[in-house]
């Protein structure tokens, strides 16, 4: 018999979120559409974390600008589709949309503006307006798809889920028991907003209350958290070697058009002699052919590998990686992609 593993794929559905957004053709319409393929291929299921504030402010603009029409309708169509085709589709906030300036010129924004990068720099009635606003949103848009799934998660913008207090009622209030911001060892502090899961659980999906850093084995919510993979020595190198050949001589590269923002998921890497090690987060935008051996080695001595990936920042080569390892691994293992089955 097969052993049983749990392989949560996650996709943080947004625009880039620097001086350039990108277009949501290149970032969201045309990446999403050959991942929804892949998971429909492989029988796989994964959960969409809706940026759902880009949305609101979009809004805005419809009766303005035609394509701001357009784009609308084509990601709210799309998101409609995700939800349609079984896959979850839960909430993410940058509240830094509220900033955002719209270019009609190119049908793009500039969110340079980051002092509200996180819900933790807004009041305790702001961040709830704005939750709010964009659950109904959200709810809206696929409520109408025959046995839609509820909105019960949430992923915090650039994993910003502290102090777990301005969003406690809000969760509650929805009946929203599942959450996915918590990334082990990353902490990160700035003069806008700080991070620190540098004290978690062992285990790496637990039930917490009203810290999503403690554990509580009678607590309302669930954390799942995403995974770390760790790349040393020479498996180091010849990764790198990789990314090199795959971007210099097969030329590929994301399909996503736009530039970020400096906020960067990283976690307190050691040095382990001269050639270093490299811990990332598990990610479709990170695979090549060659780490699959990385990703395989990780699920035979875990029982869960969590992604956190984004659909702007995948090319061709990393999907064929992706299509690949679940291959093998459903050859390999009894793989369940439903979070829910676990």
């Amino acid at each position: 018999m097969k052993l049983k593993k749990n392989f949560l794929l996650t996709f943080d559905y947004e625009l880039f979120l620097g001086s350039q957004s990108g277009t949501a053709q290149n970032c969201l319409i045309i990446p999403t559409n050959k991942l929804l393929a892949l998971l429909s291929e492989t029988k796989s299921n994964a959960i969409f974390f809706i940026d759902i504030l880009y949305l609101f402010r979009l809004k805005e603009f419809t009766n303005l600008y035609p394509n701001a029409k357009i784009d609308y309708d084509a990601v709210c169509g799309q998101i409609a589709e995700i939800s349609k085709l079984g896959h979850y589709v839960y909430l993410h906030i940058h509240p830094h949309w509220l900033d955002a300036v719209y270019i009609p010129e190119n049908n793009q924004w500039n969110l340079s503006k980051t002092n509200r990068f996180a819900v933790s720099n807004l009041s305790e009635t702001e961040a709830h307006n704005i939750l709010e606003k964009g659950y109904k949103l959200l709810n809206e848009i696929i409520s109408p798809i025959k046995h839609s799934h509820k909105i019960e998660g949430y992923r915090a913008g650039g994993l910003f889920i502290q102090p777990f207090s301005l969003f406690y009622d809000f969760m509650k209030s929805h009946e929203m028991p599942y959450e996915f911001s918590v990334y082990p060892n990353f902490t990160s502090k700035s003069k806008e907003c700080a991070v620190d899961f540098s004290q978690i659980p062992k285990e790496r999906i637990y039930k917490f209350e009203n810290d999503c850093c403690k554990q509580d084995k009678h607590g309302y919510f669930t954390e799942y958290t995403i995974s770390e993979i760790s790349i040393a020595g020479l498996s180091r190198i010849i990764n790198s070697g990789h990314f090199r050949i795959n971007t210099k001589i097969f030329k590929d590269k994301p399909w996503g058009d736009g530039k970020g923002a400096l906020h960067v998921i990283s976690n307190n890497n050691k040095k382990i002699g001269i050639s270093g090690i490299v811990r990332e987060t598990a990610s479709v935008e990170l695979m090549n052919l060659w780490k699959n051996k990385v990703y395989m080695s990780y699920l035979k001595n875990h029982d869960l590998l969590h992604f956190l990936s984004h659909p702007k920042l995948i090319s061709p080569l990393n999907l064929l990686a992706l299509h690949k390892f679940l291959e093998k691994a459903n050859k390999k293992y009894n793989i369940t992609t439903d979070f829910k089955h676990y």
